[in-house]
């Protein structure tokens, strides 16, 4: 890991991130099913999306059901974030829908962190959640592995915002290299 930090620090952080996403989702979510929040089934089937995204990645062949799994994961987390605030699922439902920007807009208006630009940024540049269920997305490869990775973030952004789990924000703090997650160009 040393010679990895040495020659492409910004590689090595990135995969550090990614594992903090990974470790920030999992235990955030399951801290709160374990309390039995108003949000645990919302989390139950986003942790389950979220599992099986990264099943339909190491398919070789067709990785194209991916992308509404991770679409559906972030959906899941966004909702499970609001609930566990207070909204109402018909407020979900009728003033938020599908739409991720304004899922996101709403959640860093009401739980702001360093990362609210990165996540909004991220939702603008998503693709379609119900088109994605009904035409190929014709993204390449490793933009539909992008989408899968949005996804781990997203949700991980979702539970940061109402758990006490931020590994990643630890790591910024002692390491002073910052979190920067973007699409691919």
């Amino acid at each position: 890991m040393d010679e990895v930090l040495r020659y492409d620090p910004e590689q090595a952080y990135h995969a550090i991130y990614n594992v903090c996403d990974v470790y920030d989702f999992g235990y955030g979510a399951n801290d709160l099913i374990t309390r039995d929040s108003s949000a645990s089934d919302l989390l139950k089937n986003a942790l389950s999306n979220i599992t099986a995204t990264s099943r339909v990645l190491s398919d070789s062949n067709n990785i194209e059901g991916m992308i509404p799994v991770s679409l559906v994961a972030i959906e899941l987390a966004f909702k499970a974030a609001f609930t566990h605030i207070g909204y109402e699922e018909s407020f979900m439902k009728n003033k938020l829908g599908h739409n991720f920007k304004k899922m996101a807009s709403l959640l860093v208006k009401e739980r702001s962190l360093d990362s609210d630009k990165q996540v909004i940024e991220l939702c603008e540049n998503l693709p379609d959640l119900v088109g994605t269920r009904y035409r190929p997305s014709e993204l390449t490869r490793l933009k539909m592995i992008d989408v899968a990775m949005a996804a781990q973030f997203i949700a991980a952004e979702c539970t940061r915002r109402i758990t006490d789990r931020n590994l990643a924000a630890q790591i910024v703090q002692q390491t002073g290299f910052p979190r920067i997650y973007k699409f691919q160009k």
